[in-house]
């Protein structure tokens, strides 16, 4: 919105307006929640009001769409938006604008050249130019035939009354039920009201009781983890013990393998100088070899 008002201000060329007034036709058809969200800047409906309402310098075009798009705002009004409902909108358009001039802004744009000469092909070779040599294009043809189909609809709907009937129907449907009809089914609410705050009770202490067992759960779980921790750390202490008395052990053998080699070989020259040793297993057992 912002972006055609600057343009409106600026004065910028009149396809340029129409064309932002176009997209947000075709934004706000059939979308409540685009017409809310327009809605929620209360200076949109003031712009297109002034818009519709100027005697001259605003092009009837720009008039025309203008209403057209106050129309839709209207249409598709959900009334979400509590500033703008659907019956004050429709008393600020009457009183502001009138239903005539409403319905002859559109209605104006509706017989205009420029809206009628839109066609399915973009450009045709017959296809004017302006003084700046651009082609005299103003209409969408999808837009063209939207508005076509739904401008009397719009035009309608703003210029009738609303009634509604909804006090006087529930009214009707109060009359006819009786009291004694009406009191066994408040009893029967009481009673289920009952029933439901029994029934939250039972659950927040089931949910309570879940907690705790859950929180019970998780200790005993952290307990075990740490019981599989401590048998780890003590098979691994027991593996590296068992690792060392295994070198350990090596090493005494190497030595004694040592020690009985010596002994053999000392053994060995005792006797080539002459010395008398006496046998033993292991001259034996070297004998033997």
């Amino acid at each position: 919105m912002f972006a055609l008002v600057y343009a409106n201000r600026e004065g910028a060329d009149i396809r340029v307006q129409i064309g932002l007034l176009s997209l947000m036709c075709t934004w706000l058809y059939e979308s409540p929640d685009a017409v809310k969200e327009f809605l929620t800047e209360g200076s949109n409906v003031q712009f297109l009001v002034e818009q519709i309402n100027q005697s001259s310098g605003v092009d009837p075009l720009v008039q025309g769409l203008a209403a057209y798009l106050l129309g839709l705002v209207y249409e598709w009004n959900d009334d979400s938006e509590a500033t703008f409902t659907k019956t004050s909108l429709q008393s600020l358009i009457l009183s502001r604008v009138g239903a005539d001039v409403f319905i002859s802004r559109i209605e104006r744009l509706r017989e205009s050249k420029e809206f009628n000469s839109a066609t399915a092909q973009i450009v045709k070779k017959d296809t004017g130019v302006d003084g700046e040599g651009n082609p005299e294009v103003y209409f969408d043809y999808t837009f063209v035939e939207l508005l076509k189909s739904s401008h009397d609809r719009i035009a309608r709907s703003i210029t009738t009354t609303r009634k509604s009937n909804t006090p006087k129907k529930a009214a009707a449907i109060s009359e006819a039920i009786p009291n004694t009809a009406v009191q066994p089914l408040k009893d029967t609410i009481s009673s289920q009201e009952k029933e439901i705050e029994s029934l939250k009770q039972k659950l927040e202490v089931m949910e309570a009781r879940s907690v705790q067992e859950a929180a019970e759960f998780n200790q005993k779980i952290g307990a075990l983890n740490q019981t599989i921790e401590d048998l780890k750390n003590t098979i691994s202490k027991q593996a590296e013990q068992y690792d060392t008395l295994q070198r350990d052990q090596e090493d005494l053998l190497v030595l004694l393998s040592d020690l009985d080699n010596k002994k053999i070989s000392m053994r060995a020259r005792l006797r080539e100088l002459g010395d008398e040793i006496p046998s033993s297993d292991d001259d034996d057992s070297d004998d033997e070899d």
